[in-house]
Formats: C-alpha cells, sequence, structure tokens
C-alpha cells in the first residue's frame, strides 16, 4: 500500500496529472510492470525505504522520456501484440485483432481470523455449501447483494463484468469478464476486477482472497485467459478451418509452458494449487473443451474459435500472463514446433509434458532457458529474475509453524 501513491505524488511534483497517465498508458505500462513486482518483493520482506526510493527514480525516469518523446521499447504487451513474427505475409498489421478476456476466482473471507489465527470461510456460506455448490444458483442467491454490487461498481469504472458463477468450494466464486479487442484493456479489466471485488466485500464486512490456495483441503483459484486472432476481413485466424495457424499458436504455448511457469505461478503458494483431478494442470497438454488440460480449445461457432489458457493462479499479473501468452503465439508462428497429441480423457493420466511442481524448480527453468527471455526482453527477464531470486531467498528465512510440529520434539 502507498507505494502506488509515492508515484502519483512524483507526477503531482513534476506537473503531470493521472489523465496524462490513461493518455499515454502504453509509455507507462513499463513502469505499471515494474512497479507490481517491486510490490510483490515488499510484499515479501523487502525494504520499504528502498522500493519507494527505486519508484520514485523510475517515474521521474518515465516522466522525462514522455516529455522528450521517446518511445520506450520495453513496453511488453503492446511490442508484442505487433510483433511482425505473427506471420501473415502481410506487412501492415494495423488491421489484425487480439480479442482477449479473463475470468478470475476468489474466495469470500471473513474480515477477521479466527482464534487460532486462520482465515475462515463465513460461516452463511459454509454451512449452506459444505457439500460443494459448482455452478450453485442457491449460492449466488445467497450472496446476491454483493454480487449485484459488485456488477454495479464494475458498470462504473468500465469493467465488462459478463457473468458470476458459484465455483466447487464452499465460498468461492468465479467472474468472468466480456472479451475486447485490448490486450492491454484486458490487462486492466482483470486487475480492476481484483479492486472492486476486494472493496465491495470489505463494506459488507467481508474480505475476498485472490490466493492461488487459501485452504489446503479445498480447491485453488485459478484465473483464466481466453485469446484469439483476427485479421483484417474480420476472419478468425484459430478457426478450424484455419486450422494450421490454431496448432502454430498451440504448440507454441505448449513448447514455452515449462520455461513461462514462474509467470503463472509467480509465489511459494502457487504451487499448492496443482494437484492431480484439482481442474489446475500439472501437464502441458490441450484438449478440445476439456477441462483437465493446460489449454482448452473451447466447443462452439467456429467463427468463436479462441485458446483458453488455464494454467495461471489467481494471485498471478495479468499484464505478465498476457505477455507469457502472447509470446507463445509468436513463437509458434515463427518455430512451428510439432504440436503434441490432444489429450482425450484426463489430463493428469498424461505425463509426458511435466511442468515443475516447485517455485524454486520454476524460476530454474526461466533462468536456464533463453526462449522466452529473448522474446520478452533481457533487461525485463533480468530484473524479473533477480526480485523473484531475492523474495525466495527471503521466503526461506521464515521458520513456519509447521516446521515446528513436524520437527520441534521429533529430531
Amino acid at each position: 500500500d502507498g507505494l502506488f501513491d509515492t508515484f502519483l505524488t512524483v507526477l503531482k511534483q513534476m506537473e503531470v496529472f493521472p489523465a496524462v497517465i490513461e493518455a499515454e498508458r502504453e509509455r507507462y505500462l513499463p513502469f505499471l510492470l515494474t512497479t507490481t513486482i517491486m510490490m510483490e518483493a515488499v510484499k515479501a520482506g523487502a525494504g520499504r525505504e528502498d522500493a519507494h526510493e527505486a519508484i520514485k527514480e523510475h517515474a521521474v525516469g518515465v516522466v522525462n522520456d514522455l516529455r522528450s518523446g521517446k518511445i520506450r521499447e520495453n513496453n511488453l504487451i503492446s511490442r508484442l501484440a505487433k510483433d511482425k513474427r505473427v506471420g501473415l505475409k502481410k506487412n501492415d498489421l494495423q488491421g489484425f485483432q487480439w480479442k482477449a478476456a479473463f475470468e478470475l476466482e476468489f474466495f469470500v473471507i471473513e474480515s477477521q481470523k479466527g482464534n487460532d489465527e486462520k482465515i475462515k470461510i463465513p460461516d452463511s456460506l459454509n454451512a449452506e455449501t459444505s457439500e460443494g455448490q459448482l455452478y450453485s444458483i442457491r449460492s449466488l442467491e445467497l450472496c446476491r447483494k454483493w454480487l449485484e454490487e459488485i456488477v454495479e461498481n464494475c458498470e462504473s469504472m468500465g469493467v465488462p463484468a459478463d457473468t458470476s458463477v458459484a465455483e466447487l468450494a464452499p465460498g468461492q466464486f468465479e467472474i468472468n469478464l466480456h472479451h475486447v479487442n485490448d490486450p492491454l484493456l484486458a490487462c486492466d479489466h482483470a486487475l480492476n476486477l481484483k479492486q472492486v471485488v476486494k472493496g465491495t466485500l470489505r463494506n459488507h464486512g467481508m474480505k475476498a482472497t485472490f490466493m492461488a490456495k487459501p485452504f489446503a483441503s479445498l480447491p485453488g483459484s485459478g484465473m483464466h485467459l481466453h485469446l484469439s486472432l483476427y485479421d483484417n476481413q474480420g476472419e478468425n485466424l484459430l478457426a478450424p478451418r484455419n486450422s494450421k495457424k490454431l496448432n502454430q499458436a498451440v504448440s507454441g504455448i505448449l513448447d514455452l509452458m515449462p520455461e513461462s511457469m514462474i509467470f503463472c505461478a509467480p509465489h511459494a503458494n502457487s504451487y499448492h494449487r496443482f494437484e492431480e483431478n484439482s481442474y489446475a494442470p500439472i501437464n502441458a497438454t490441450w484438449g478440445k473443451d476439456n477441462r483437465t488440460t493446460a489449454l482448452r480449445i473451447p466447443s462452439g461457432n467456429e467463427d468463436s474459435t479462441r485458446i483458453e489458457h488455464r494454467l495461471s493462479g489467481a494471485d498471478a499479473n495479468p499484464y505478465l500472463v498476457m505477455a507469457m501468452l502472447i509470446s507463445g503465439f509468436l513463437h509458434g508462428f515463427e518455430e512451428d514446433p510439432e504440436i503434441p497429441p490432444e489429450t482425450i480423457g484426463n489430463g493428469y493420466e498424461d505425463g509426458s509434458r511435466p511442468l515443475p511442481q516447485s517455485w524454486e524448480a520454476a524460476l530454474d527453468l526461466f533462468q536456464n532457458k533463453s526462449r522466452l527471455s529473448s522474446i520478452l526482453g533481457q533487461e525485463f527477464s533480468t530484473l524479473y529474475r533477480q526480485l523473484k531470486f531475492g523474495e525466495q531467498k527471503r521466503f526461506r528465512r521464515v521458520i513456519t509453524p509447521h516446521e515446528y510440529d513436524w520437527y520441534l520434539h521429533t529430531v
């Protein structure tokens, strides 16, 4: 808290105001990405003064670049979305259009911890849905008042909330966003949705958490991203009649998926979500309308064909997940790796392409592989690796109650 206020304070001191941020949104994105990473580092225990000073310095640099007219080429999503490696035989890509939408899952929890210092699902939700509530109309009716307020608040903020769904666990819900033609805007919507949900529930005396796995015995929360690509005649390039492009996109994403795991599961807690038969994929697989695979091709109208990326936790940064997914598209179009066989049936039984199952392994894989780093840019990749390595180092210094329970009197 307060880190972004530091940035706005610098802007006001330099006579640059928030309206300028919106007008020059693409140029400010590198700062927003870096700030998000810095905030993660601060939450993990980094020195607040150091973070504030770094943000002040970075804010001044962004404003000076803006005033001088310098174009910041490390704008990840805008640069990737316009990359000529889309390979569509035309030099002018202005007419080509991405369509993107996020789905976010979250838990409703009590505003105060219990006597045992553990977070709790409100009793009203737990009692009504103790046997699971997937797609339950009753659960939605119980929460109607604050769900309707979330929709109203989203409308006020220009966030296209589309559908609310009761998820499998008690107190767990999902809100789907309507697709838009701008990948950056889709990320903005996902980030703003989190704030709307948290703020609305706070007004009702509760809290929302987008932690990937807040309860050991319940399913985790995911962030699913739907992405498709259209040409300047409105042709869906992923439609079955364009099967080569669809296969290239799927194969490219899957080929980079192991080294992109650190973006999809960026925290220590993220990896508790990945369990067999948990609807969180553990292998780099794909399938048609298969919710046990990492990539799902939803059934329906051919012109609406899209790829649903199901790997990321709700704790992931939507901007980085979007950048990673577009990178997979570009990698597939340029390198055309062989697409693995479609997974039919239970994707947890297809162990031919396992994904990293620990935070440390995921970061090591990103560090030791150069393909994704070369697409995202070395400057950003180095910064991200350094910050994540520091976060892991600080996390390992903490001795948890679980360690005392297991080892204090047994060794």
